[in-house]
Order: C-alpha cells, then sequence, then structure tokens
C-alpha cells in the first residue's frame, strides 16, 4: 500500500505529470491529466476515456478502486 498522502500529492502537482499506479492485482492505470481522476479519503475514483484521444472531460464511465489495493506509483513515462 502507498502512503495515504503520495496519491492526492501526486495529484495536485502543477504543472500536472502524468503517472501510473499498480494495484496489488497487477493492473496497471494510466492517468493522463488532473481531471482524470479524483481522490477521496479511501479511494480513487478514474474516468475511463469515451475514445483514446477524447478531450479531457469525455468519459464514456469510470471505476472506483480502493487506495489500499494501489502499491506503486510512478511516472507515466
Amino acid at each position: 500500500m502507498i502512503g495515504q498522502t503520495e496519491l492526492p500529492r501526486r495529484m495536485r502537482e502543477r504543472p500536472f505529470q502524468p503517472f501510473c499506479f499498480r494495484l496489488a492485482d497487477g493492473v496497471i492505470h494510466v492517468i493522463l491529466h488532473a481531471e482524470q481522476a479524483m481522490v477521496t479519503e479511501r479511494s480513487v475514483i478514474i474516468g475511463v476515456p469515451r475514445f483514446e484521444n477524447s478531450p479531457r472531460d469525455d468519459f464514456r464511465d469510470y471505476i472506483r478502486l480502493s487506495l489500499v489495493d494501489v502499491i506503486e506509483i510512478d511516472s507515466g513515462n
């Protein structure tokens, strides 16, 4: 599990730097821009883009994940 403040800190960085995070089950989620995710006290809500090159606020769905399951955060490079 990552530190409770690490993901919110990454989301607040300006300029925003894309990053990815790995879950305990090996799944990786890439956050390309700050509008794509919202962090709460215990979870992260990730917008799933409608298309590969969708505008930043064009989501077809969302995923809600527990922060307990996030084990690693890395740069999106």
